[in-house]
């Protein structure tokens, strides 16, 4: 998957990412407006791949499917979802 981010993280986003980047695998926690969403985009750039994101909600679908078009410069339109029983 090419993909380059586009913004900018702050100083904790940027440690956090590092961290992240240490494993294969990890959690992120942390509270609301921490910029999750960001640097999971960030992740998604630097390591090239299509990556599978998982919600609860209609509302948080639509705020992912937004950062990605921000960050990613994907077009929403591009973006898969599925939902429910029904494909889109």
């Amino acid at each position: 998957m090419k993909v380059d981010f586009e913004g900018t993280l702050t100083p904790v986003q940027e440690k956090a990412v590092k961290k992240i980047k240490e494993s294969d695998l990890g959690i992120l926690m942390a509270p609301p407006g921490a910029g999750k969403t960001v640097m999971a985009c960030k992740l998604i750039a630097d390591r090239k791949v299509s990556t599978l994101i998982l919600v609860q909600r209609q509302p948080l679908l639509e705020q992912w499917k937004e950062r990605i078009s921000s960050f990613l410069k994907i077009p929403i339109k591009e973006i898969g979802t599925l939902s429910g029983s029904k494909r889109k």
